[in-house]
């Protein structure tokens, strides 16, 4: 006799935890990437050459209003084109409150200026003990300027990626540091340890996916509808570098992930 029966699986108003162990930014007065760690406060710079090894890619916004005190935040999505976005402020108090839903084209023109289009890049680093980590990185502003070109010049998937070197750049009279983006050889034996890697959050990405197109379907807009696409849409901007400001800051992610220690650093 068949036996259809299967084993538990995890119940559906459980919280999906972010299997990256810490989340890194570029930060351009530091000409470094650089991930926070919330017990001592301060910033960490990843030593140079830096190097990851590329995993999986979502899309995401995010930014900081200075004057407003306001960080804001957005689920990550797999289609630019089609996935609703839901972008979230959060005050000094860390109230939550939903500002904007819609996809990307909707939401460019009306959103906050100081929101950044950001790449959300899974990736493995090797630590000085050998051991492979599972990371994000944040890939937006001036992290994002050469990036661009660089992953449609090369082929990412089959390459680690190094960043040693940074040029200067300007947007008006701002002045910035971006990151130099080269290919960087990898061993067989740490290639299918990036691949365990990448079965991790591909899968843990799968089922985030999934719950974020059950919570947030396409929105029906209609005139009494205040969620900012019925919105009349500002001219279009002429096009220029990514937005870079001076005072840019790391804001923490709506994720709460595990800090680890400094010898588990790539040194």
């Amino acid at each position: 006799m068949e036996n259809n029966q299967q084993g538990r699986r995890k119940p559906d108003n459980q919280v999906l935890t972010n299997p990256a162990k810490f989340f890194i930014q570029w930060k351009s007065k530091d000409e470094a990437f650089i991930y926070y760690n919330k017990d001592k406060k301060v910033d960490v710079k990843m030593p140079k050459p830096f190097v990851f090894i590329p995993l999986s890619m979502a899309y995401t916004l995010k930014g900081y209003n200075q004057k407003k005190q306001k960080s804001y935040i957005a689920n990550e999505i797999e289609n630019i084109e089609t996935d609703i976005l839901s972008i979230r402020s959060y005050d000094v108090s860390k109230k939550a409150n939903t500002e904007w839903t819609g996809t990307f084209k909707d939401l460019k023109e009306v959103m906050d200026d100081n929101i950044k289009y950001t790449i959300s890049l899974y990736a493995a680093i090797k630590s000085k003990k050998g051991e492979m980590t599972l990371v994000n990185l944040q890939l937006n502003g001036a992290a994002l300027f050469h990036w661009f070109e660089f992953a449609k010049k090369n082929d990412i998937w089959s390459n680690a990626i190094k960043v040693e070197k940074d040029t200067d750049e300007k947007n008006g009279a701002v002045k910035y540091k971006a990151p130099v983006y080269e290919l960087s050889s990898i061993s067989d034996e740490d290639d299918i340890e990036a691949g365990k890697l990448q079965t991790e959050i591909e899968s843990y990405l799968k089922e985030y996916y999934a719950k974020n197109r059950a919570s947030n379907p396409a929105p029906k807009v209609d005139e009494n509808q205040n969620n900012g696409l019925n919105a009349k849409p500002a001219a279009k901007k002429a096009e220029s570098k990514p937005k870079v400001d001076e005072k840019e800051e790391v804001s923490e992610s709506e994720f709460d992930p595990n800090e680890i220690e400094d010898d588990d650093l790539p040194f």
